[in-house]
């Protein structure tokens, strides 16, 4: 530690965690700062990198860049975070049983308690490339097995592009999934392509 820095290296536990980065932090009159720079956390389940601002000033406001490589996705989703307003992380517990996260890229630019209170004013975009997904929605969907697919999310809303995939034992050759606010709690989920 310094006074204005801390550079982290640790390596620890049977998950063979590799926790690397710099984060500085300084306090002007009347608000607080913290930047982490070149930030990666890596173990047997997920290989994460990161570079953020924070700031509180008086209310907390985020500058994140996030980018996550082939990781499991069930692993992944325990690290999401957690409000009661803004339940994304039980739901995808619930609906995802496994697959892969080839690639996932989150940009974050404002404050999240607009956001995660149903507010679109904060800039938050999210794509990911996923592999051999397997997603239960709800009991009044069918289950969708072994998904390729693309999904983007736009501030409140979700697209997903299905290259392939199986439903009802059907093989999907193209679909997309869209739901335009996820933060309702009566979600709208449309679904259109082609299977055979």
């Amino acid at each position: 530690f310094h006074d204005n820095q801390a550079k982290l290296n640790h390596l620890t536990g049977e998950d063979l965690i590799n926790l690397n980065g710099v984060i500085e932090w300084e306090k002007p009159v009347d608000t607080y700062k913290i930047r982490a720079r070149d930030f990666t956390l890596k173990n047997n389940h997920i290989n994460v990198s990161l570079e953020s601002d924070i700031s509180w000033d008086p209310e907390l406001n985020v500058d994140l860049n996030v980018s996550i490589l082939n990781s499991d996705v069930t692993h992944v989703i325990n690290y999401l975070p957690y409000t009661n307003s803004f339940r994304a992380r039980d739901w995808l517990k619930r609906s995802i049983s496994s697959g892969l996260l080839r690639s996932f890229q989150l940009d974050f630019n404002g404050k999240p308690s607009q956001f995660l209170h149903g507010n679109d004013v904060a800039a938050f975009n999210a794509k990911a490339d996923i592999e051999n997904i397997n997603i239960n929605y709800s009991d009044r969907y069918p289950e969708i097995s072994n998904i390729d697919a693309n999904v983007e999310f736009n501030g409140l809303e979700m697209l997903m592009h299905i290259n392939d995939g199986q439903i009802f034992e059907a093989n999907i050759n193209s679909a997309k999934a869209y739901i335009p606010n996820l933060y309702l709690k009566e979600k709208l989920l449309t679904i259109s392509g082609a299977i055979d």
